[in-house]
């Protein structure tokens, strides 16, 4: 089945949704096995290469799943998206750094993307690369504001969370509003593989070995001083409780 990725709004002439499928995808489909062994060439070429850039940075500080354009001063690993300072890797495969060296993890809107499988050993190769006593922060949609909409049903179409998800995605007031977002945040258009929240991931990350484990309010940090999430800045005046956010800190005082 081919990959069918969502259009991502840039700007008002496109809307975000997962396009029709039509029959240039049916042959797109049938020709991408070739391309794709290149793809593969090029990530393990970005396993080799990518461990001597950071330790060319005194102080790296990893955003995961970054995109093009990580938070000013750190650097960004993604699988498919290349910037200033974006490495190549898919995250199912560990991290490209060497032991022990990474100031500080960012995982924002991230790991929703992954299987519930793959994280723990994300979990432990993020302990491997942090050094002692430095902090994560992952930030991602919460489950929980998903079964509350559920469990409202009908009524949940008034809801604050489901009005901004119209207003971005300019959905139709049509009564489905509501089931809209729960279908977006939990499968995003066949981008999402994971149902999280705060308590999943601070279990994952304690069971990793990481200690300070601490659930904020979103949008409010305990180990930085002043949360580095882009998520929050693009959408300004989406409610802060349909995400949630966890930190920790690896183990061992800082060098």
């Amino acid at each position: 089945m081919i990959d069918r990725r969502p259009i991502w709004r840039v700007d008002r002439r496109a809307d975000w949704g997962l396009p029709r499928y039509r029959w240039r995808d049916a042959l797109v489909e049938a020709a991408c096995v070739v391309p794709r062994l290149g793809a593969v060439a090029r990530l393990r070429l970005s396993y080799l290469t990518t461990p001597a850039a950071l330790a060319r940075h005194p102080h790296p500080r990893l955003a995961l799943g970054s995109g093009p354009v990580p938070p000013d001063g750190w650097c960004g690993l993604d699988i498919s998206r290349t910037g200033t300072n974006v490495f190549r890797a898919d995250l199912r495969l560990g991290l490209p750094a060497r032991t022990g060296t990474v100031d500080a993890i960012l995982a924002e809107h991230v790991l929703e993307h992954l299987c519930f499988d793959d994280l723990p050993r994300l979990f432990a190769e993020c302990r491997r690369v942090l050094r002692p006593g430095r902090p994560i922060r992952i930030v991602s949609p919460d489950a929980g504001h998903l079964a509350r909409l559920l469990t409202l049903a009908d009524s949940a179409e008034a809801d604050p969370a489901v009005a901004h998800d119209a207003s971005v995605h300019r959905w139709d007031a049509d009564g489905m509003r509501w089931a809209r977002t729960v279908n977006r945040v939990s499968h995003q258009w066949g981008e999402h593989r994971s149902l999280l929240t705060a308590g999943m991931v601070a279990s994952f990350l304690a069971t990793a070995g990481f200690v300070a484990v601490h659930a904020p309010p979103a949008g409010e940090s305990v180990h930085f001083p002043v949360p580095p999430d882009v998520h929050a800045r693009r959408f300004p005046d989406e409610p802060k409780h349909v995400n949630f956010a966890v930190e920790a800190l690896a183990p061992g005082d800082t060098a």
